[in-house]
C-alpha cells in the first residue's frame, strides 16, 4: 500500500517587531508608575479616588493590547481584541460619566474660594472645621468693604492637613487717598453725582441757591478743585434758578430712600426738611422711613418744611456674647447685618476656641454696621524651649510678656546663650507674669595684676586672656620707670566677661630738668599789653622746656608796662631757674 504524505499545520510564529515590543514596555511601565504615584503621592488632590480608578482601567487597557500583540491564535487575538475595546470604552464612559457629574466619586474636603465673598462667610467655614484663622485688612476700590480679597491657600487644596488660613479682607476704598477735583462750574447734578460716586468722595455738602443768571441745577461753585482727599470736606452750590420761577410741586414717595437720594430732591426743588432718627425692624439703616406729609401733597418752595422719619435700622440687643460659639457668633453678625472682627489671645483658664471678650456686653443696644470685636483663646500659653536670647525675645514680643533679663558667668554655656528660665520651659505662663531669664556671660576673666609689669607684658597677657587693653600715658613719674605700669582702671582679681576693656597706665619714666634764663631782649616793642607779654613767653618756654607747666596770672603793676614779668612774680626774668617736666610753675604778668 502507498504511503500518503500528511501535512500538519504548524503553530504560526508571531512575529513581533522590537521596537513595538519597546514601545509597549515603556507605555506599561509609564501607566504603571502613574498609578503608584496617584496611590502614594495624589493625597493631597481632592479627587484621589477618580485618579486612582481611572489610572487603574488605563493600566487593564495596556496590559491586554500588548497581550494582543503576543496572541498565538487568531481566536486568541480576536478575543483580546474584544477586551481591549472594551476596556477602552470602559476607561472613556467612565471619564465622561464623572465629567458631567452623572457619577459622583467621593472627593476629600479642600479648600473653597472666598474671593468676593464675606469674611462673616468665611469665618463660619473656618469655624466649623476647626481651621485656626487670620485676617489682614486692605483698601480696596473694587472690593466692598469686608469681602475677601484673596486667601493664602489655595483654592482645592485638601482640608486634612490644614491648620490655618489667612485671608486678606477689604477695608473698603481709602478714603485717605488723594484725587483730582476738576472745576466743575457750568456741570450739571447728574454729572457731579456721577463724579462722586465713581471717585469715592465721602464728604460732599450739596446745597442749592437761588440765581437769576445761571440755569437751575447748574454748578456755581464749589469749595475746593485740584488735589483733595477722598473724605475732606466739600461744599458744590448748584443753582435753583429764580426764585420767583420754582413752581409748587408735588411730593414723590420718599419711603426707602436713602437719606442722601432724599435730601437732595428737597433741596433742589426749594423744599426745607427736618429730620428725626428711630430704629425700624425692616428698613435699613438711613433710609427714609416716613414723611408728615403724605406723597402726591403740593410743596411750597422756601415756605414748606417736610419732616423726614430715617431708619437707625433694626434696634439690636447684644446676647451674652461670652457664652456663645464662634459659629453661632457669626450667625448672629450675618442676620443683623453687622461687622466682625476677630483677635485671639492666650489664657490660661478659657480653653482654645472659647470667647475671651467681647468690645460690647450683654443687653448694650447697638445698630447697624457696628463693629462687633471678638476676641478668642488660644488656650495657655507654655514656655517654650529656647536657646537664644533673641528667639526668647521674639517670643516675648509677640505673646507681650515681660522679661527680666539677668547675666551671670558659666564656664560651659557659651556667651549670650541661656542658662535658665523661670517659670521654665512647658510651664503655663499667667496673664501679668513675668519671666526671668538667666543669660551667659560665658567663662569669667579675672582681671590681673598688671602695676609694676612692662608695656609688653601687658600686650602679650590681655591678647592671652582675651581682654581688651588700651594702654595711656600717665605721665612723668620719678619713682617708676619708663613703660612701666603704674595703675589700671579695674582691680586686680575682678571678674569680667571676655573682650572686656580694660585701661592700662604706664610711666613715661623720670621726669626731664631744664635750666632756664628769660631774657630781657625778648621784649620787643610788639609787646604793649599783658596777653601779648603771656604769649610771646608761652612760645619762648615751651621750646626751652618742654612738658614743663607754666601758669600766667595778670597782677597790676605801678612800675612796669604790661606784658613785662611783675616785680614780684616768683620766677623773674634774667635769673636761671632749674624746671622739671612734671611740675607746674607760675610767672606774674603785669598787667
Amino acid at each position: 500500500m502507498k504511503k500518503e504524505n500528511i501535512s500538519v499545520p504548524k503553530k504560526g510564529k508571531n512575529k513581533f517587531p522590537i521596537v513595538i515590543t519597546i514601545l509597549f514596555v515603556i507605555s506599561l511601565l509609564l501607566s504603571i508608575g502613574y498609578l503608584a504615584y496617584n496611590i502614594g503621592f495624589a493625597s493631597n488632590q481632592p479627587n484621589q479616588l477618580f485618579l486612582i480608578i481611572n489610572s487603574f482601567i488605563m493600566v487593564i487597557v495596556i496590559i491586554l493590547y500588548g497581550m494582543m500583540g503576543y496572541a498565538t491564535t487568531n481566536k486568541l487575538r480576536q478575543i483580546l481584541a474584544i477586551m481591549t475595546s472594551f476596556g477602552f470604552i470602559v476607561l472613556v464612559g467612565f471619564n465622561l460619566l464623572v465629567t458631567t457629574n452623572i457619577l459622583k466619586l467621593p472627593t476629600q474636603a479642600s479648600v473653597p474660594d472666598f474671593s468676593n465673598k464675606s469674611i462673616n462667610e468665611a469665618i463660619t467655614w473656618a469655624s466649623e472645621n476647626n481651621i485656626e484663622f487670620e485676617q489682614e485688612y486692605a483698601y480696596s476700590d473694587s472690593y466692598p468693604e469686608y469681602q475677601i480679597i484673596n486667601q493664602n491657600v489655595l483654592v482645592g487644596s485638601p482640608l486634612k492637613d490644614l491648620k490655618k488660613i489667612k485671608f486678606v479682607v477689604s477695608k473698603g476704598p481709602n478714603y485717605n487717598e488723594i484725587v483730582i477735583l476738576p472745576v466743575m462750574s457750568g456741570w450739571d447734578i447728574e454729572q457731579v453725582l456721577e463724579y462722586i460716586d465713581s471717585n469715592f468722595l465721602n464728604n460732599v455738602n450739596i446745597e442749592f441757591i437761588i440765581n437769576d443768571d445761571i440755569e437751575r441745577n447748574t454748578v456755581i461753585n464749589q469749595s475746593k478743585n485740584g488735589q483733595i482727599r477722598r473724605n475732606d470736606f466739600l461744599t458744590i452750590n448748584f443753582s435753583l434758578g429764580s426764585k420767583g420761577a420754582l413752581p409748587e410741586i408735588k411730593l414723590i414717595d420718599l419711603k426707602n430712600k436713602s437719606l442722601f437720594e432724599a435730601t437732595l430732591w428737597l433741596k433742589k426743588n426749594g423744599i426745607n426738611y427736618k429730620i428725626n432718627y428711630t430704629f425700624h425692624n425692616n428698613i435699613k439703616r438711613n433710609y427714609v422711613i416716613s414723611t408728615d406729609n403724605q406723597p402726591n401733597t403740593m410743596l411750597r418752595p422756601f415756605e414748606t418744611t417736610v419732616n423726614l422719619v430715617v431708619s437707625k435700622g433694626k434696634e439690636i440687643i447684644v446676647p451674652n456674647l461670652l457664652s456663645m460659639e464662634t459659629n453661632e457668633i457669626v450667625d448672629w453678625i450675618m442676620k443683623n447685618n453687622l461687622k466682625i472682627e476677630f483677635n485671639d489671645a492666650y489664657h490660661e483658664t478659657i480653653q482654645y476656641g472659647k470667647i475671651i471678650r467681647s468690645n460690647y456686653k450683654e443687653k448694650d443696644i447697638i445698630e447697624e454696621n457696628t463693629l462687633i470685636v471678638i476676641t478668642t483663646s488660644k488656650g495657655k500659653l507654655t514656655l517654650e524651649q529656647f536657646n537664644t536670647l533673641t528667639d526668647l525675645r521674639n517670643w516675648a514680643d509677640k505673646n507681650d510678656i515681660e522679661l527680666e533679663e539677668v547675666y551671670e558667668f558659666n564656664d560651659t554655656i557659651k556667651k549670650g546663650n541661656i542658662i535658665n528660665t523661670y517659670p521654665g520651659s512647658g510651664e503655663i505662663i499667667k496673664t501679668g507674669d513675668k519671666i526671668k531669664v538667666t543669660i551667659s556671660n560665658g567663662k569669667a576673666i579675672n582681671i590681673p595684676n598688671f602695676v609694676g609689669k612692662s608695656k609688653d607684658y601687658v600686650r602679650s597677657k590681655c591678647n592671652e586672656i582675651g581682654l581688651s587693653c588700651s594702654i595711656i600715658n600717665d605721665g612723668y613719674n620719678n619713682n617708676v620707670a619708663k613703660d612701666i605700669v603704674v595703675r589700671q582702671s579695674k582691680l586686680s582679681g575682678a571678674k569680667v566677661i571676655i573682650g572686656a576693656s580694660l585701661n592700662v597706665y604706664i610711666s613715661a619714666g623720670k621726669a626731664p630738668s631744664y635750666s632756664i634764663l628769660i631774657q630781657e631782649n625778648w621784649w620787643t616793642s610788639s609787646i604793649t599789653s599783658s596777653d601779648a607779654g603771656i604769649n610771646m613767653l608761652k612760645a619762648k618756654l615751651s621750646s626751652m622746656a618742654p612738658g614743663v607747666t607754666f601758669n600766667f596770672v595778670k597782677k597790676a603793676s605801678n612800675s612796669l608796662p604790661p606784658g613785662y614779668i611783675h616785680e614780684d612774680s616768683p620766677i623773674k626774668g634774667m635769673q636761671t631757674y632749674n624746671v622739671n617736666a612734671n611740675q607746674s610753675y607760675t610767672i606774674w604778668i603785669s598787667n
